[in-house]
């Protein structure tokens, strides 16, 4: 009968005896799934598969990504009215009449008292606004949201930094070959960057920054205020992904002084992560941490800024807080245009504060 033959007939007899083996579970399963909520919600299920979805686009429109949660609860309203309304007055009139049976009873609806008209297109006209929206928001949309054209501008940016200065380097070593003389002057050593009386003063030279996609996109200003910093940067990059790479940094003498860490955004911070980072790196070295922002519904970040806070506290003679949660509400008040669409991304003027706010605590960790 051969190996196939022999599977399918013990698949066969599994499946003869699974009734009398499971008698007791499924008649518990089928109680349970009798239960007349979720009767109705599987009776309804496509109906809100299909109604949910340009409702929260609308509200996403109106209200934005750190809305109130009354407005969720609204819109899960609404989404189980429509659903029954849809239920009632479609879905079970096509299935018992047909399209053609249900037109028909619509029009002799219609043709036997006028002014029925006017709850009908009231009705129809808020479904077709409904997709309407719908279909304009998702048209109109750019290919790249706010936030992901501010990473790979970022990212582009960024590049064309590291290479102007791989050029610069290569060009005052080929001048120092050319004059000896002019390599010794001390007029010829690089410009620290941007200087002012509000600019902070960093040895960037002993900086490394480890972080998300927000240093992603924000390298170029920290560039500006620290022309000489090791930036490690990844989208998505979780503190989970960074305790392996500060230790592998470390063994290969890769760290510098001062450590930069900032990947608050993408997960919640266990308890003992970022001790574990702190007795990575060498005694004589400073640790920044910086605390994440974004909308309320993304609960991890102010658990991860509490867990950042506290350990900030305890350990104050080597670690310093880069406060960009308090930093960045502050400023809100002021210009509420800061961040992108998602709320956690800030845009080009809020890239400069957050820029300002690591080399703040960077200068701290120094002095």
């Amino acid at each position: 009968m051969g190996l196939f033959g022999a599977s399918l007939l013990t698949i066969g007899v599994i499946q003869g005896m699974l009734p009398d083996m499971v008698a007791g579970a499924s008649e518990l399963l089928r109680k349970v799934l009798s239960f007349p909520p979720l009767l109705w919600i599987g009776q309804r299920s496509y109906g809100l598969y299909l109604w949910h979805w340009p409702l929260a686009v609308i509200a996403h429109y109106l209200y934005g990504p750190d809305r109130s949660p009354l407005i969720n609860l609204l819109v899960l309203a609404l989404t189980l009215a429509v659903a029954e309304l849809s239920y009632r007055f479609v879905e079970t009139p096509v299935r018992r009449y047909g399209f053609r049976g249900c037109a028909r009873m619509v029009w002799q609806w219609l043709r036997t008292d006028r002014m029925k008209l006017v709850p009908l297109s009231i009705t129809v006209a808020v479904i077709g606004a409904c997709f309407a929206s719908t279909a304009m928001a998702v048209h109109s949309a750019p290919q790249m949201t706010s936030a992901q054209t501010a990473v790979e501008n970022g990212k582009k940016a960024a590049q064309e930094r590291l290479q102007a200065k791989k050029e610069a380097r290569a060009s005052a070593s080929a001048s120092a070959a050319a004059d000896p003389q002019q390599s010794q002057d001390p007029s010829a050593a690089p410009s620290p960057g941007p200087s002012g009386d509000s600019q902070p003063k960093v040895d960037s030279s002993q900086v490394t920054i480890i972080g998300d996609s927000i240093v992603v996109a924000t390298q170029p200003d920290l560039y500006d205020t620290m022309p000489d910093a090791q930036v490690d940067a990844e989208e998505g990059r979780t503190i989970d992904k960074v305790i392996p790479i500060v230790k592998s940094m470390a063994s290969n003498g890769q760290l510098r002084k001062t450590v930069v860490i900032s990947v608050a955004a993408n997960s919640t911070f266990a308890p003992g992560q970022l001790e574990q980072i702190l007795e990575t790196l060498p005694q004589d070295s400073k640790l920044v941490v910086v605390t994440g922002f974004g909308p309320s519904n993304l609960t991890w970040i102010e658990n991860s800024n509490s867990i950042i806070r506290e350990f900030a506290q305890k350990n104050s003679s080597r670690v310093v807080l880069a406060d960009w949660n308090s930093t960045i509400r502050e400023e809100l008040q002021k210009n509420p245009t800061l961040m992108t669409s998602d709320g956690v991304h800030p845009d080009l003027s809020g890239q400069v504060i957050y820029a300002r706010v690591i080399t703040e605590a960077v200068a701290k960790a120094q002095s």
